[in-house]
């Protein structure tokens, strides 16, 4: 970790350098290649005069393998240059304690050669601190970014993916990028993953897609009175374990409202690797959010489960299934304006069962509505996915054809009477299905949506007056 720093940066910050540790300075010879070094940067650098050779290349071989071709790099710079040296960077002691330094220096001309006359000022503390308070503003920033997805309307599962990805963000984290989120089920006492990220196509997700509370970590975590279960290795409490499995640790923590377990959270970090007090109250805070999202996004889906439960039976029959007038009418709506804009045709097959009421009568509601629910079945199977066939109420059905015309409409009037001509067994009784079928097409016959449902329901009644003379089981008349 290196960092250059502006002039202007290190003459603003002067004054609080000093007020946090004494200084060292050093004298380099360029010429001759002599480092003389001041106590205080013998100190620094947790070394002594007599172990340390007074030489450039000395000082190298304590900077940071990491930092020390960015060092070299701003030393010639600033030697090429002659300008002002100033530079952040890691040294590592004869003990091997990291201390982060930051040096400064200047180019003279003297009668035995170049020099650099610099300082050393230990900020190990200075940039501890400002790493910790970095750390914590993302944690919280993390947190936010959690308790946002709450305005998402994605399903419950995108959502706790996101929240993984945004735990995974966080590079100081020493976690894999692997983890899952469970939901509980009380009932079976089994948990189900909702989320995952790292884990696709892997055996561990196959198995332990839905567990049962007690088995493996997650269901012994789920089974006990813990809140956590921090797992160093795979051992003898990891109950699945396949040939190759590398070794790795978990951090697994429970979800809960109240004292009420709904998931589980479920990170896996490096074999041995123990985490920070920090990271795990982190990580329990994550829980605790993720608990307030499923309880909220629970609840959304199940008020919108009943909402559409209710919207559903506003607008669909009950006995059949079928859409009701209430949702006929509102489609005719949107047919007819759309046929109106695009020039367009749209047909309305307008259906009556032919003695239902003595169906009814002679061998009861309970025949009727076998003759209705089976008829509705048909009638939705001959139908096109485009076609919106209702039940307006009692016997009366509509089929809405858009972008049909009359012969089109015929034909798929005809292959209702085909199909609906089956006997069905009631209790012992064979039924009949009976119908008459008038057909109406816009702009043909009317010109807008009421008159063509009026002018199809005039054709029906002209075909129920023929079967009856006819003596036919169903007929179709057209305008």
């Amino acid at each position: 970790m290196v960092e250059r720093l502006s002039g202007d940066l290190l003459t603003s910050h002067h004054q609080e350098f000093y007020d946090i540790a004494l200084l060292g300075t050093w004298d380099w010879n360029i010429s001759k290649n002599q480092l003389f070094w001041s106590d205080k940067v013998f100190s620094i650098f947790g070394t002594s005069q007599q172990q340390f050779k007074e030489r450039y290349e000395s000082f190298l071989d304590f900077v940071h393998p990491d930092d020390r071709a960015d060092v070299k790099a701003a030393v010639t710079e600033s030697i090429e240059f002659r300008s002002f040296y100033q530079i952040v960077h890691r040294i590592v002691r004869p003990d091997g304690q990291e201390r982060m330094i930051l040096q400064r220096a200047q180019h003279f001309d003297q009668q035995d050669g170049h020099h650099m006359k610099g300082t050393v000022l230990d900020i190990t503390n200075v940039t501890q601190a400002d790493k910790e308070g970095r750390k914590q503003a993302q944690r919280s920033h993390a947190i936010n970014r959690i308790t946002k997805l709450l305005m998402d309307n994605k399903p419950l599962g995108k959502l706790m993916e996101k929240a993984l990805q945004i735990i995974f963000e966080l590079d100081w984290l020493d976690i894999h990028h692997r983890g899952m989120v469970f939901l509980a089920n009380p009932d079976t006492r089994r948990l189900q993953v909702i989320a995952q990220h790292g884990l696709d196509g892997t055996a561990v997700l196959t198995n332990c897609d839905n567990i049962a509370y007690g088995y493996c970590l997650c269901g012994r975590l789920a089974a006990s009175d813990k809140d956590e279960w921090l797992a160093s290795c795979l051992d003898h409490d990891h109950d699945f374990v396949f040939d190759g499995m590398e070794d790795h640790g978990h951090l697994i923590f429970k979800i809960k409202k109240d004292q009420t377990l709904v998931g589980i959270l479920n990170l896996y970090n490096t074999a041995h690797q123990k985490a920070s007090p920090e990271d795990v109250s982190f990580l329990r805070t994550v829980a605790n959010t993720l608990s307030g999202i499923i309880e909220i996004k629970t609840l959304e889906s199940m008020l919108k489960e009943r909402a559409d439960h209710y919207k559903r039976k506003s607008v669909y029959d009950a006995l059949t299934g079928l859409p009701n007038r209430a949702f006929f009418e509102e489609r005719i709506k949107e047919i007819e304006n759309d046929s109106r804009r695009y020039d367009k045709k749209f047909s309305i097959l307008y259906i009556d069962l032919n003695d239902f009421k003595k169906v009814n009568d002679e061998i009861g509601h309970d025949a009727g509505d076998h003759i209705l629910v089976e008829f509705s079945r048909i009638l939705n199977e001959v139908a096109r996915d485009s076609d919106s066939c209702c039940r307006l109420g009692g016997d009366e059905f509509v089929a809405l054809l858009p972008e049909t015309n009359r012969d089109m409409a015929e034909v798929l009037a005809n292959r209702v009477v085909d199909g609906t001509d089956v006997d069905l067994d009631f209790n012992g009784h064979k039924l009949k299905i009976k119908l008459s079928i008038g057909i109406a097409t816009y702009p043909d016959h009317g010109e807008d949506g009421k008159h063509i449902l009026k002018a199809a329901d005039e054709m029906m009644y002209k075909a129920k007056k023929k079967v009856k003379k006819k003596k036919k089981r169903a007929l179709v008349v057209s305008l």
